[in-house]
């Protein structure tokens, strides 16, 4: 199996992945590629009932195996095809992701899939991002002293801004 490896940078507009196939290849083999797009979600198959029943059972062979967070394919949600919000293409192992499109606080895997010989073989590999919340917002900015010298130290503060993960304390030093 030939193999893939990625390369992943962002700018504000855009996330930009690169693969690239480090084997020789046979040029009468054909090679296609294709991307997923999984989210760590909730299990839809997890119970807590029977989950809460094996931690509390003092018997040892009671398990409950079943994992509460799994990484669920939500490819045809996010709509790959759509080139507003994606740039692939089958012949080339890169993707584009627009910005915008991945929600704020989230874990994903970006499936690479490797379709070798008309998929007589299949390969994939994974990259995986986590997405940071919402920007902070409604608070103020502050510097003290707000007038001074290039040499003097300032302290500067966000009282009070708001974020997804909690509220920001934005303090640093000059």
């Amino acid at each position: 199996m030939r193999s893939v490896v990625g390369q992943v940078s962002d700018c504000p507009s855009q996330i930009s992945i690169s693969g690239t196939v480090e084997s020789e290849l046979d040029p009468t083999v054909a090679l296609e590629f294709s991307w997923r797009v999984l989210v760590f979600s909730s299990n839809p198959l997890y119970d807590g009932d029977r989950a809460r029943e094996a931690e509390s059972d003092n018997d040892p062979t009671t398990v409950y195996l079943v994992d509460r967070m799994v990484y669920i394919d939500q490819t045809d949600v996010y709509d790959i095809t759509n080139a507003s919000r994606f740039f692939t293409r089958p012949d080339s192992p890169n993707m584009i992701i627009k910005g915008n499109v991945l929600q704020e606080s989230t874990i994903y895997k970006i499936r690479l899939v490797m379709d070798v010989g008309g998929g007589l073989v299949q390969g994939y590999t994974d990259v995986s991002l986590e997405t940071a919340g919402l920007p902070p917002r409604s608070g103020t900015l502050l510097c003290v002293p707000l007038n001074a010298t290039m040499d003097t130290r300032r302290v500067i503060s966000a009282p009070d801004w708001v974020a997804n993960l909690g509220p920001s304390n934005g303090r640093g030093h000059r």
